[in-house]
């Protein structure tokens, strides 16, 4: 799947040399690689920013910036990509392991156990519950990070992925949880 960019800024159409090119091999007429725009209707139309701003926020945040009419002109420059929570226990412990050994909480000792029960609790936060019979949230919790469970397939997996579209853009923060021994 093609990847998208924020594009901010002035910027000039270069067709493609063909079809499926690498278009950091393309420069456009200002000198600077093209950069290919999935969202163009022309097929194998290319843009070149004059500027590419990436920057990420919270939903509620976003929303109040989208509905503030002096962000209008920026507004119609944005392209928009939802990028949801984690939603694997395996990986959610990694990413408390990186933040704790980046603070100054990196020389006290934690408990065993403790981050994986952290990483569940927050994850639980981003799930919303299944429409599917005997499919408890702990249940898909486990299929997510990839655990056998008992009546249940990868194939379920998916379907479970397609009943809830939303899953992961709420729920706790990666960030929160290391945060609580300051509270």
């Amino acid at each position: 799947m093609p990847t998208e960019i924020n594009v901010v800024g002035g910027s000039e159409g270069v067709e493609s040399r063909e079809s499926g090119s690498n278009a950091v091999d393309q420069i456009s007429p200002n000198g600077r690689p093209a950069v290919p725009v999935e969202h163009d209707r022309t097929p194998h139309r290319t843009k070149s920013p004059g500027t590419v701003l990436v920057a990420h926020t919270n939903e509620n945040e976003f929303n109040t910036f989208v509905a503030n009419k002096k962000n209008e002109a920026l507004k119609d420059r944005m392209i928009l990509i939802r990028v949801p929570y984690n939603l694997r226990v395996s990986d959610e412990v990694r990413i408390y392991e990186k933040l704790l050994a980046d603070s100054a909480l990196k020389d006290v000792h934690i408990a065993p156990h403790t981050l994986r029960i952290a990483s569940m609790f927050a994850i639980l936060t981003r799930l919303e519950p299944s429409k599917k019979a005997g499919m408890s949230l702990m249940k898909k919790l486990k299929l997510y990070n990839g655990d056998s469970v008992e009546g249940f397939t990868a194939k379920d997996i998916k379907e479970l992925q397609e009943e809830a579209q939303r899953e992961g853009m709420q729920g706790i923060s990666p960030g929160y949880i290391p945060d609580l021994h300051r509270v």
